[in-house]
C-alpha cells in the first residue's frame, strides 16, 4: 500500500475527514510503543510533511506527540515539534488554542514554539541544549535560555471532569480493540518496582459508577457493539468493583452485550465477579503473578502469595473458564535458577486445577517476557540482561515446559526486547540512526517477520553508536537521559523502593486502608469505611487522602441506592409489542470500497446496525449465543454487487416499510438495504433454493479490445459488437469446457458447461458489456473470471466484473429469492 501511494504522488490523508496530513493544522501521534517509531516516519513522509522538525516551514503543520512514550522521548526529538508529558483532557484542547492564536498573530514557527513551551507539561525539544556526561556516556538534556526546566508533567486532578466519550468511530473491518472499552480509573499504586505506568500516571483518580454505567450504555446504543470492556492499570483495584460488576452486567444482559475487564489483579476474582463476566460469553482470562517464586515477587513488589494466585485460578475455573493464561517476566534483578522453575511448577499448578474442573478441555499458556528497566521505575538504574543469556533461559524454560500438552509456552522475540530497550532508554543520538533505518526499509519493526535487526546493526555502526552503554547498570544519581522531564515523583522515592527490592521488602500499596503483608493478598477490601488508615510514602505527590476515601465511600454509596440508566432495554422500548418471533428476508448491494469486506466483517458490521437501529434479534441458545442472521451464498472479497441477500429473526414483528427505514438510517450508502420482507419461519433457507447468480463483466478495456482487434487482424473493422459476439457464440458450441480448480488442496480438472445458464453481450447501453447466468450454491458454481479467461485467452483483470442479482433456476426460470414472499418492500 505503501508503494502503490507513492506511486500516485498524492499525500496521506486523516480517515475522518479526508483531509491531506500536509493540509492539517496539527498533526498528533499518542507514542504507546516504542518500535512503532518508523511508522510515525513513515506516516509523516507519506503525509508530505518533512520528518526534521527544522525542516518544517510556518505552513507546515505543527507535529506533537504524548502517550507513555513521551516520558523518555529523546530518540523522536528531532522529529517530534512539541510532545505532551501527562494527561491530555486539559491541556491539549488548551495547545492548540494557543498554536491557533500565535499562528493567526503571524509570529514565526520558532516563536510559536517559544510560546507553547511556557506551558505546563509541553516539551519542545529544539528549545533544549544537550551535553554528554563523562561517567555514562548519555547525552543529557541540560538546559534552555528561552523554556523552563524541567518540564513538570501535567495531570488532570479530577478524570470525572471530562467524561469519556461515547461516540466513537465504529470499523467495518477487524481491529483488535472491537468493543466499547471505558478507562475506570487512572494509575495505580500497587508499586510494582518494574512498572513505568505506576510511576507516570499517579495519582489514582476513579471515575463515578453512575457515568461509567451510562456512558457504556449510550456508547452501545450508538456503535452497536456487542462486548463492553471496563479498562484501567489495575481494574481489581477499583475501589467498588465487585458491586459495579454486578450492576453492569445486569443491564448488558438484558442487550446480550459481553463484559469484560483488563489487567484483572488474581486477587479480584471473585465468584461474583466471575460470574457476572461470564453471563453472555466469556472472554480469554489472565493472570499475571509477574514471577514464579515467591522471593521474586516480594522482590518486584508483587503483592501477591501463591495462595491467592491458585485461588483466583480456581474461581475461574470454577465460573466456566477452561483457558488461562499466565504472564511471566525473566531477567529481573537478583533471578535464579531456581525462579525460572518456579514459573514452570506454578504453571503446573494451575493446570491441575484446570483438569481438575474442565478435564482435557484445559489449557494454560505460559507467557514470558524480558525485563527492559523502564525509565521514571525503581528499576530504571538497572541494566538489561545480556541476549544470549535471556535466550538460553527462554530455551531452559522450553524444555521443562514440552513434556506437557496442555501447558503451552509463549515468548517476546530477545532481538525486539534489545531494540526496545535501546529505544526507550536511549538518547537524542538515535534521532539519526531511526532516520537512517527508515530511509532504507524499516518498518513494523514490531512484528517477527518485518524486524530488519541486521540493518538496524549496520546503521548503529555506521554511525559509531555504542548501543551496549544504554544496556548497562547505571551509577545512582547519574543524570539520565530522561531526567529533564519531572514525573512528579520524587527520585529519592524511586531509590529507596530500589534498594527495598534488592533486600526483598515488600511495600504494600498506597492510598488504601493499611493491611499486613500477611493480610494485603485479599479478594475483597469490601466497602471503605470513615475510619479507614489510608497508607502514603510521600512519594511527590500531593494526595489529598481524605477527599479520596469520602469519593469511594460516595461511589459505593451510590451503587447501594441504585444507578438508574438512562438508555431503554429492547423489551421497555417493545413494550407494547407482541412477542413473537418473525423472520425476514432482505436484499442489500455491496458497493464500491465494502466489496472488500471480508464474510465475517460484514457480519460484524450487519450486526452492529441492527443494534444502532434497535432491532430486537433473536439469538441462538447455548454457551455463545449468536444472533440468528444467515447469508446466501458468498461473494468473492474484491467484487461488487447489486443486490445480495440475507435472512434474520426478530423477537417482535415491526412492519416491513418501518423496518427497512431503519435500518437504512444506519448503513452507508453503499451497503444499503434494497428490499426487505417478511417471510414464514418454515421457509427454505437462502442457501438451499439459491442456485444461480447474474454477472455483468464491462468489455470496454481500451487494452481487451486493442489486443483482440490485433489477434484478429482488423477483421472486425471496430465493430466491437460483433467481435464479442462471435467470440462468445464460439464458445458456446463447445461441447465441453474444462477449467482447472483447487478441490480438498488438489488440483483437478473439470466440465463447467453444465454450469453455464446462458451468456449474452449487451450494446444496448454504455459501457459494452457482458451478462452471464452461473450456477451457484451448495449445488456447484463456476467463478465468472475463469469463463472470461475461457472466453478470450486473456487475464480476468482486463474486466471489471460485478454480481447484479442472486436468482433461484426454476423450470428454467430465473426469479428473485425474495419476490415469492408474499409482502414485499422496496426502496
Amino acid at each position: 500500500m505503501e508503494a502503490k501511494l507513492r506511486e500516485t504522488g498524492l499525500p496521506l490523508v486523516s480517515m475522518e475527514t479526508q483531509i491531506p496530513l500536509n493540509k492539517c493544522d496539527v498533526v498528533g501521534f499518542s507514542l504507546q510503543y516504542e518500535l512503532e517509531y518508523t511508522n510515525i516516519l513513515t506516516m509523516l513522509d507519506l503525509g508530505r510533511i518533512p520528518l526534521l522538525s527544522k525542516d518544517r516551514s510556518e505552513r507546515d503543520p505543527l507535529v506533537i506527540a504524548g502517550g507513555p512514550c513521551a516520558f523518555a522521548p529523546e530518540p523522536l526529538a528531532d522529529f517530534i515539534d512539541c510532545f505532551l508529558i501527562g494527561d491530555g483532557e486539559e491541556a491539549f484542547p488548551k495547545l492548540i488554542d494557543r498554536f491557533v492564536d500565535l499562528r493567526d498573530a503571524g509570529l514565526s514557527r520558532r516563536d510559536i514554539l517559544i510560546h507553547l513551551a511556557q506551558m505546563e507539561g509541553i516539551y519542545v525539544p529544539s528549545l533544549y541544549e544537550t551535553k554528554t556526561d563523562p561517567e555514562t556516556g548519555f547525552e543529557n538534556v541540560v538546559g534552555s535560555s528561552v523554556a523552563p526546566f524541567p518540564v513538570k508533567r501535567t495531570y488532570v486532578k479530577d478524570i470525572n471532569d471530562y467524561p469519556f466519550p461515547d461516540d466513537i468511530l465504529v470499523p467495518h473491518g477487524d481491529i483488535v480493540h472491537d468493543r466499547v472499552s471505558i478507562e475506570i480509573a487512572r494509575g495505580c499504586t500497587e508499586g510494582c518496582r518494574f512498572c513505568q505506568a505506576g510511576t507516570i500516571y499517579r495519582p489514582v483518580r476513579e471515575r463515578k459508577p453512575e457515568d461509567i454505567i451510562n456512558t457504556i450504555m449510550k456508547s452501545l446504543e450508538k456503535t452497536g457493539f456487542d462486548q463492553a470492556s471496563l479498562t484501567s492499570l489495575s481494574t481489581a483495584d477499583f475501589s467498588c468493583i465487585g458491586p459495579l460488576a454486578q450492576k453492569l452486567s445486569e443491564e448488558l444482559e438484558k442487550r446480550h452485550t459481553a463484559m469484560a475487564v483488563s489487567s484483572m489483579r488474581v486477587y479480584g476474582m471473585t465468584d461474583t465477579l466471575g460470574e457476572s463476566l461470564s453471563k453472555v460469553r466469556r472472554s480469554g482470562f489472565t493472570i499475571a503473578p509477574e514471577a514464579g517464586s515467591q522471593r521474586m515477587r516480594d522482590v518486584i513488589n508483587k503483592g501477591i502469595t501463591e495462595e491467592v494466585i491458585l485461588n483466583g485460578a480456581s474461581t475461574a475455573f470454577r465460573n466456566g473458564w477452561s483457558h488461562v493464561k499466565l504472564y511471566f517476566m525473566i531477567g529481573l534483578p537478583t533471578e535464579t535458577e531456581v525462579d525460572l522453575k518456579a514459573i514452570v511448577d506454578l504453571g503446573l499448578k494451575i493446570l491441575k486445577l484446570a483438569e481438575n474442573e474442565h478435564g482435557k478441555n484445559a489449557q494454560v499458556t505460559i507467557s514470558v517476557s524480558s525485563h527492559i528497566p523502564k525509565p521514571h521505575a525503581p528499576f530504571q538504574w538497572l541494566g538489561l540482561e545480556d541476549r544470549e543469556s535471556l535466550s538460553q533461559k527462554q530455551k531452559y524454560l522450553l524444555n521443562l515446559i514440552r513434556p506437557y500438552k496442555r501447558l503451552r509456552f509463549k515468548w517476546h522475540e530477545v532481538d525486539h526486547t534489545w531494540l526496545e530497550a535501546i529505544f526507550s532508554r536511549g538518547d537524542r543520538r538515535l534521532c539519526k540512526a531511526l532516520e537512517r533505518a527508515y530511509r532504507r526499509g524499516a518498518r513494523f519493526d514490531a512484528w517477527t517477520d518485518q524486524l530488519k535487526l541486521d540493518l538496524w546493526r549496520q546503521v548503529f555502526a555506521e554511525l559509531n553508536i555504542d548501543t551496549e552503554m544504554w544496556m548497562k547498570d547505571i551509577p545512582l544519581y547519574s543524570p539520565l537521559p530522561w531526567d529533564h522531564l519531572d514525573s512528579l515523583v520524587k527520585k529519592d522515592f524511586l531509590i529507596r523502593e530500589l534498594k527495598r527490592a534488592f533486600k526483598g521488602r515488600f511495600s504494600p500499596a498506597c492510598e488504601k486502608p493499611y493491611k499486613k503483608k500477611s493480610e494485603s493478598n485479599r479478594t475483597d477490601l469490601g466497602r471503605p469505611e470513615e475510619d479507614d488508615k489510608l497508607v502514603c510514602y510521600h512519594c511527590g505527590l500531593e494526595c489529598d487522602l481524605g477527599s479520596i476515601r469520602q469519593e469511594r465511600i460516595a461511589s459505593w454509596r451510590s451503587l447501594e441506592r441504585g444507578i438508574p440508566v438512562e438508555i431503554k432495554t429492547f423489551d421497555e422500548l417493545f413494550t407494547n409489542a407482541e412477542k413473537m418471533v418473525t423472520r425476514y428476508r432482505a436484499g442489500y448491494c455491496k458497493l464500491g470500497e465494502f466489496r472488500y469486506l471480508s464474510a465475517l466483517d460484514l457480519i460484524r458490521t450487519f450486526t452492529r446496525a441492527f443494534a444502532r437501529a434497535n432491532v430486537p434479534l433473536k439469538y441462538s441458545e447455548g454457551f455463545n449465543p449468536a444472533p440468528i442472521i444467515s447469508f446466501g451464498p458468498a461473494l468473492n472479497v474484491g467484487m461488487e454487487s447489486a443486490e445480495e441477500f440475507l435472512d434474520f429473526e426478530t423477537v417482535v414483528e415491526i412492519p416491513a416499510e418501518k423496518l427497512l427505514a431503519s435500518l437504512n438510517e444506519q448503513m452507508p450508502d453503499d451497503l444499503k438495504f434494497t428490499s426487505l420482507a417478511k417471510i414464514d419461519r418454515k421457509a427454505p433457507s437462502l442457501f438451499q433454493i439459491i442456485n444461480a447468480a447474474e454477472y455483468s463483466a464491462a468489455l470496454d478495456s481500451d487494452e481487451l479490445n486493442q489486443t483482440l482487434q490485433a489477434r484478429f487482424n482488423g477483421k472486425y473493422n471496430g465493430n466491437l459488437t460483433a467481435l464479442h459476439n462471435d467470440l462468445v457464440a464460439e464458445f458456446l458450441k463447445l461441447e465441453t469446457i474444462e477449467v482447472e480448480q483447487m478441490r480438498k488442496g488438489e488440483l483437478k480438472t473439470r466440465d463447467v458447461k453444465p454450469l453455464i445458464k446462458s451468456i449474452e453481450v449487451v450494446n444496448s447501453t454504455e459501457p459494452l458489456h457482458m451478462r452471464m447466468i452461473l450456477s451457484t450454491g451448495s449445488g456447484g458454481g463456476i467463478r465468472p473470471e475463469l469463463i472470461l479467461e475461457k472466453i478470450y485467452g486473456v487475464s480476468a483483470e482486463h474486466f471489471k466484473i460485478r454480481r447484479e442479482r442472486l436468482l433461484v433456476e426454476r423450470d428454467g426460470e430465473c426469479v428473485s429469492p425474495i419476490s415469492e414472499v408474499v409482502f414485499q418492500a422496496v426502496i
